[in-house]
């Protein structure tokens, strides 16, 4: 699982320890689906602003998206990522002095696998509702 943030990968391996024959099989699924997402073009869905709208991360750290697709500002505006401890950093810099974190959860399975990301926010200031985007595997 290289391209899962190590506190997110320590979290699956206590999951698949304690769990049973079927529960293992999805917590793999997942696993795998979260690994496999560096690299796979992602396609916005769930709001008509981004919906069709592409973003991508690039496994050299970059992240692939049209800079005039309202998608680009709506995942930070950013250029570069890196895996955090629990999080998808998007970063605005290479160096990643200033960035989002982002948690990704995977739902469904197969050819209905939905990617979702959620901006994680420290501090008092917490939002009404959480920021969140859906993403689809491109076909």
């Amino acid at each position: 699982m290289p391209n899962v943030p190590e506190g997110q990968k320590q979290q699956l391996i206590s999951q698949m320890q304690s769990a049973s024959g079927s529960e293992k099989r999805e917590i793999a699924a997942k696993a795998k689906a979260l690994s496999k997402m560096v690299g796979t073009e992602l396609v916005a869905e769930g709001s008509w602003l981004i919906d069709g709208q592409t973003f991508k991360l690039d496994p050299k750290g970059n992240t692939v998206v049209n800079k005039d697709d309202t998608i680009y500002q709506m995942m930070s505006a950013t250029d570069y990522w890196r895996l955090g401890q629990d999080t998808y950093d998007l970063c605005v810099e290479q160096d990643c002095e200033y960035y989002s974190s982002w948690t990704v959860d995977v739902e469904g399975s197969g050819a209905d696998l939905t990617y979702v990301w959620t901006m994680k926010i420290d501090g008092d200031e917490q939002p009404e509702e959480p920021l969140v985007r859906r993403f689809k595997v491109a076909k």
